[in-house]
């Protein structure tokens, strides 16, 4: 076989594999919509309506509704709801960042970086204040639950109830 005949052979094949990962994440996709929407949407409701709040299934696995919620501070929000979470003596969960970026073969200025930044390096490191998306989740369902008055807006704060799957043990 000559060498053009494989290179051609392996260039068509690498086609084909890449229409078929293709394939596959588009039904993947799919999958995951469908599944949000059952979780999330039909069975939930289909549970309320019949006044159920979980079901044992044939393998032992369980499916019960749990309450949970979307949320998020957006760049435009961020102002507001950090003054909020002060405001409210939530500050302690606004975490500040001091960010910079050094070049390959830079890292002994990475290293100093903490005590000389102006001096040992000339970069003017970029200050960021957040709360950590997995914290602010946690202090919102933990509010919430407790009934305390948050402005939905301002958080992105979406409530959902879910249908949660317990495998059989």
């Amino acid at each position: 076989m000559s060498e053009l005949k494989r290179v051609i052979e392996l260039a068509t094949l690498m086609v084909e594999q890449r229409k078929k990962v293709d394939g596959l994440k588009a039904d993947l996709d799919t999958a995951q919509r469908d599944l949000r929407r059952i979780e999330q949407e039909d069975l939930p409701e289909l549970m309320r309506e019949i006044g159920m709040q979980s079901v044992t299934l044939a393998d032992g696995s369980v499916v019960d509704v749990v309450e949970d919620v979307e949320c998020g501070i957006s760049e435009e929000r961020r102002s507001k709801a950090h003054s909020w979470l002060i405001e409210n003596g939530f500050g302690g969960l606004i975490k500040t960042e001091v960010v910079t970026t050094f070049g390959r073969g830079e890292g002994e200025a990475a290293h100093n970086f903490a005590e000389e930044v102006a001096a040992t390096t000339g970069q003017a490191p970029q200050v960021v204040e957040r709360v950590h998306p997995a914290t602010l989740k946690s202090f919102i369902k933990e509010q919430l639950a407790a009934g305390v008055a948050i402005p939905f807006d301002t958080f992105g704060i979406h409530p959902f109830n879910k249908a949660r799957l317990k495998p059989a043990k």
